[in-house]
Formats: structure tokens, C-alpha cells, sequence
């Protein structure tokens, strides 16, 4: 993890006591998301209490994850994945998958993004995942160079309908 006081982003696992804060970094990603263009995102009434709870269920389980980025003690940016399992008709059933990936606006560009991913996929490593994925947004041009830039290759296209 990096140094305090470094200028580095320190990375650590979130605690309880974060999640207001990650709920406001939260909000902002889905609602830049909705203005992409993708109604799906719309926060319904009363999503806060769903999502603390959710996310809630990722500190301190050992299959679950929650880290938070910090520069100058501040919380700047968080991660949330979990290692999830696919059917048992499969031959390699365990995986990573990072839900969300949010850094504010104002302090991108020095490295949190990378530094909050880095841990994530040593933490992944550490538990003997071998692939991790994640969803983008096709319209989220900034989010697919980041996610090109840390290795990340689409493998595969999910199509939808309006109906």
C-alpha cells in the first residue's frame, strides 16, 4: 500500500464508519452514467439504505471487497468487487468481477484509479482468481481507455433491446 504523506493515494479496506462517503462517490458514478444515456442508472427513492447495505455486506467478508483510496486523509475514490463463481458445468467456476470504480473528478490523473485497481487485483491473486472482469459502459469512453490502460480487453458484447 502506498506511503502516507507521499502525495500517493493510500489505499486501504473500507470501514463502516466510510460508508457515507462512498454513498455520495456512488451517486455521482450513476448519475454520470444516466447522463450517458443509460436510464437503467436513474437512482430510485430510498437507494441509499439498499446500496449501504449492499455494500455493507463487502467490508470485512472474505470473498467480498471494499477498498478505499485516500490522499491527504480524505477519501477520493473507492473499488467494489467480489469473487463470484459460475456454474458448476464449468471447469475454471471462479472469478473476479469489480462492480464499480469511482474517483473524484478532481484528483484523477494521480494515480488512484490504478493504485485502487493494483490492490484489487493482488487482493484477487492472493485468493487464487485467475480472470477478472468488469462491465463498462460502451459510452463511457474515458472509463474503456482507463480500463485498456490497466489491461482490460473486451471479451465479450452485451446486447440490449428497449421493448
Amino acid at each position: 500500500m502506498a506511503g502516507i504523506g507521499s502525495g500517493e493515494p493510500r489505499i486501504r479496506v473500507a470501514r463502516v464508519a466510510d460508508l457515507d462517503a462512498l454513498a455520495r462517490m456512488w451517486e455521482r458514478l450513476e448519475n454520470y452514467h444516466a447522463d450517458l444515456g443509460g436510464p437503467e442508472y436513474r437512482l430510485a427513492p430510498g437507494w441509499k439504505g439498499d446500496w449501504r447495505r449492499f455494500t455493507r455486506g463487502h467490508i470485512g467478508h472474505k470473498d467480498r471487497l471494499c477498498l478505499v483510496a485516500e490522499l491527504d486523509g480524505t477519501a477520493v475514490g473507492f473499488l467494489l468487487g467480489a469473487i463470484l463463481a459460475r456454474p458448476r458445468v464449468f471447469e475454471h467456476r471462479s472469478y473476479g468481477h469489480i462492480y464499480d470504480l469511482f474517483v473524484d473528478p478532481a484528483q484523477r490523473n494521480r494515480g488512484v484509479g490504478e493504485s485502487l485497481v493494483n490492490e484489487a487485483l493482488a487482493w484477487f491473486r492472493s485468493r487464487r482468481v485467475e480472470k477478472v472482469d468488469l462491465y463498462a459502459h460502451m459510452r463511457n469512453e474515458m472509463g474503456l481507455r482507463f480500463w485498456k490502460k490497466m489491461g482490460f480487453e473486451p471479451t465479450v458484447h452485451i446486447l440490449d433491446r428497449r421493448i
